[in-house]
């Protein structure tokens, strides 16, 4: 049972609606995929590359696990409409678009939904799922 980890507006919702359409809207800038602890190691790995090789390639700053994407440009691995690196994509993409960042006012969900047609449709996810991706991905740092 969820206790008060999601906000009110979500509880009292009792779930809600999200069904990706492969839109890929989400995977353009501007913004900043963060990894989580290992996911570099992973993904590098995947791709065959040492590490030091991918952070080189794809991460600016040796003072953050994140990779940034201008306005307008798609994430690098994204070739056509499938993500290249499915099996080891961060969990930020996977969580998509349960972000406590996104789920902290009703306004704030129907804003993304703005950008993503797969928001407030399809199958509603229960409080317990949204609860454990809003855990797993945590608030985005600065």
């Amino acid at each position: 049972m969820v206790t008060s980890r999601l906000p009110v507006w979500v509880e009292e919702a009792g779930g809600l609606r999200f069904e990706c359409t492969r839109c890929t809207h989400c995977c353009h800038g501007p913004g900043d995929v963060h990894f989580a602890p290992g996911e570099v190691a992973r993904i590098a790995a995947y791709l065959k590359l040492d590490e030091a090789i991918f952070r080189a390639r794809y991460i600016p700053s040796p003072k953050a696990d994140r990779m940034h994407i201008r306005n307008g440009d798609p994430c690098p691995f994204l070739v056509g409409n499938a993500c290249s690196i499915q099996e080891v994509k961060p969990v930020q993409c996977r969580a998509w678009p349960f972000f406590p960042e996104m789920l902290e006012t009703r306004m704030h969900w129907l804003l993304a939904g703005q950008g993503c047609p797969g928001i407030d449709r399809g199958r509603m996810h229960s409080l317990d799922e949204i609860a454990e991706w809003t855990e797993r991905v945590g608030p985005m740092p600065d």
